[in-house]
């Protein structure tokens, strides 16, 4: 039974859903709930490197059809491998692009600063898209000149502490 005054609650069993990055970080005393057979199991599974970046650009350079992106080849891929149009079939909305950056990749681009890491980003779809190069010049800017994008990156997140697990 949960008493507001007392801040607890009983219960016979909980579901718990936080990240691996909380459990790794001990966020969350569990008491004497936490034993060591899961202590042992968290050893095998680990927080991943997840980011994401969304870029709006001036105009949309890509075709109409797409709604994500697969750049496999390692060989010339700088960035991530997976691009997705986030409002993708939605009329009349900003044209924008996010790469969603995972693994050793995620690894390698967590401490590029957000203009190098575009600047990564926008070679990527150069390779893709040829005709549209430099896109890095196609990102769309405020009135005061700053580039518009969102960058998340859930390894620093206080909250998550990483990414995908596996």
């Amino acid at each position: 039974a949960y008493v507001p005054s007392q801040g607890w609650f009983t219960a016979r069993s909980i579901l718990c859903s936080v990240s691996i990055g909380a459990l790794h970080a001990r966020k969350i005393d569990f008491g004497k709930f936490w034993t060591p057979e899961k202590e042992e199991s968290l050893r095998f599974i680990v927080p991943g490197h997840h980011s994401k970046v969304s870029i709006r650009f001036q105009e949309k350079f890509w075709p109409e059809e797409m709604s994500m992106l697969n750049h496999i080849d390692a060989s010339t891929r700088q960035a991530g491998k997976t691009y997705f149009v986030p409002n993708y079939e939605l009329r009349g909305m900003p044209p924008v692009l996010t790469a969603l950056i995972m693994g050793d990749d995620a690894k390698r681009i967590q401490a590029l600063s957000d203009t190098d890491l575009l600047r990564t980003i926008c070679a990527d779809l150069d390779n893709v898209f040829p005709g549209a190069a430099p896109t890095f010049q196609r990102i769309a800017r405020r009135q005061d000149a700053s580039l518009i994008y969102n960058r998340k990156q859930w390894m620093d997140d206080p909250f998550a502490l990483g990414g995908n697990s596996y």
